[in-house]
Order: C-alpha cells, then sequence, then structure tokens
C-alpha cells in the first residue's frame, strides 16, 4: 500500500487499549475499510501484559504510515491517561474516540465529517448505536446478532442543533438529552485544548465526565439521528469484569468523590456556573444519584447475615 500519511489529517482515531490481543484486529479491521481515509490512528496502549501491542504493529504496513503506537509509563488502571496521551500525540482537525474491542461501520467517518463540516460545528453526536451481546467466538457480529439502541432520551429523525443557551444545554444534560460516551461524539481538537479538556484519571465514569465538560465547551453543537458505532458487549471488558463486593464499593465511592473534585475545578473555570450556582448543585445532586445507585445495587447483592 502506498504511504497515505498527512501531516494534517482530517480525523484522528484515538483508541486506549489494555489487554485485548482477540479484539484489536477487528478493531482495527473496521477502521481500515472506511470510505473515508483522510486519517490517523493513535492506539495508546496502557502496559497490556498480553499480545495486544504485536497485533497493533502487525497492522501499521496496512494504515500506510497513518497508524501510530503509543505507551503509557505505568498501567493506571483506566481508559482516561491513555486517552489524554491519545490526544496530545493526535494532529488531526477533529478527535473521534474508539474503544478497542469494538467496531465502526464503513461510513462512519464518512458520516461524522460530512456533519461536523456541513454544520460547521465544534462536535457531531450520534443518538443510535449499534449493540450485540457477545455470546460465541464471533469477533465481528452478524445481521443477527446486532441491535439498534438510542443511548438518548432525545428523538429525533433529522440533525437538530443543540441550544447555545447552557441553561437550556444543562436541562437539556439533567434530562438524558446527551449520550455520554465518549465514542458518540467527533470533536474539533481545538475545542479540547483551548478549553482544557481532559479525561479523570478514574477507574469509571471518565466518559461521562469528558463529555460533561464538551457539553459546556463547545460552541455550536449537533445532534445527528445516524448509527456509526458498534458496541460490543463482552463479560471480561475492564468495565464489566467481575470484581469482590468490597473492590467494587471502594471503586464507586472512590469514583464518586474524585469525580466531584474534578467537576468542581471544571466549574470554577466556567463563567456560566459561576453565574448559576444552582446548576452546580443540580449537576452535582445527578451525578451522585448515578453513583449512589450503582452502590445500591451492589450492596443489595450481599446475602443477608
Amino acid at each position: 500500500m502506498p504511504d497515505l500519511i498527512s501531516a494534517n489529517p482530517a480525523i484522528s482515531i484515538v483508541i486506549p487499549m489494555y489487554n485485548v490481543e482477540k479484539y484489536i484486529g477487528a478493531c482495527l479491521s473496521s477502521i481500515l475499510s472506511q470510505t473515508f481515509e483522510n486519517f490517523e490512528v493513535v492506539v495508546v496502549d496502557d502496559c497490556s501484559t498480553d499480545n495486544s501491542c504485536a497485533v497493533v504493529e502487525s497492522f501499521t504496513p496496512k494504515f500506510g504510515g497513518r497508524l501510530k503506537l503509543f505507551h503509557t509509563e505505568k498501567n493506571s488502571g483506566g481508559a482516561g491517561i491513555p486517552s489524554n496521551l491519545g490526544v496530545k500525540n493526535s494532529r488531526g482537525k477533529y478527535i473521534y474516540f474508539v474503544d478497542d474491542d469494538d467496531l465502526i461501520t464503513d461510513t462512519a467517518l464518512e458520516e461524522l465529517y460530512t456533519a461536523i463540516e456541513e454544520f460547521k460545528a465544534d462536535a457531531v453526536q450520534t443518538s443510535l448505536v449499534f449493540e450485540f451481546v457477545e455470546n460465541t467466538e464471533e469477533l465481528y457480529p452478524t445481521v443477527d446478532d446486532v441491535v439498534v439502541n438510542r443511548r438518548t432520551k432525545l428523538t429525533i429523525g433529522a440533525p437538530k442543533i443543540e441550544s447555545e443557551n447552557f441553561k437550556e444545554r444543562a436541562e437539556n444534560f439533567l434530562n438524558g438529552c446527551f449520550a455520554w460516551q465518549a465514542w458518540a461524539t467527533l470533536v474539533k481538537r481545538d475545542v479540547l485544548i483551548e478549553n482544557e479538556i481532559l479525561f479523570p484519571d478514574l477507574k469509571s465514569s471518565t466518559d461521562i465526565l469528558y463529555t460533561f465538560q464538551l457539553i459546556f465547551s463547545a460552541k455550536k453543537f449537533v445532534h445527528i439521528p445516524n448509527a456509526c458505532y458498534v458496541y460490543r458487549h463482552r463479560k471480561n471488558s475492564t468495565v464489566h469484569k467481575e470484581r469482590g463486593v468490597e473492590e467494587q464499593l471502594t471503586m464507586w465511592l472512590e469514583t464518586n468523590l474524585r469525580g466531584i473534585d474534578f467537576l468542581m475545578k471544571f466549574f470554577d473555570r466556567k463563567k456560566f456556573f459561576h453565574e448559576n450556582p444552582q446548576y452546580i448543585w443540580k449537576i452535582l445532586d445527578h451525578f451522585n444519584q448515578i453513583h449512589f445507585n450503582m452502590i445500591s445495587k451492589i450492596i443489595a447483592t450481599v446475602p443477608p447475615q
């Protein structure tokens, strides 16, 4: 394949990676199949202990110079640190996050790029997603395996421009009208850099805290009714791996406390929250409820003494 590398790719696909030797090849293959080719792929390995890096390296020639592999200094236990490193080492006008065990449709980048350029938007978010539950050894789902699910309470049949009134955005966020997964949104890299938007160093809730910052930083935010992403449900993923009750409770309590501290620092940087402190408390309450619901479910699994 000829060298396709560009000094200024339109899109940088950032993939935080950890111990996915079985899946990363399928993920990269779905990216190779894109109808839109002006992109680079930035994989950031979080100190994998399996052959994930070797699989990525085997794909390097296929990408014609568009695939780069970086490494964290030590395992962070979450996707936040490798995601931040990926953005730091990206060169694209836009950033798109893909999880290391998922896939994207052949036209995903073309659809997202067309929308964000057409609307001259800072961010474009998809409201639909293809999902499948892994129950066989198949790496690629068949048509019968996949269902289309809505990740927001926002129902649209055509692109919708989000209000630039942050009070309306805050209410829409609280009412579940935004998808919180990082992979749901294509965003201008400059928006992330200029607003110092980072993922927190946490084992969970990194995506919702990242997306929250984006919602209150992007000037023009557009929702589109497209399904471009293929989400794989698997039991042994970082998110779904089995943990003991004590470990789960510690993780969610720590996530909640450190997440609140992360939010407070973000509120302090934004004029809107200084002028509308009522939304600080509404959002903190919303964030608390998410984690306390998780904690309640965990406690409910403990048998009575």
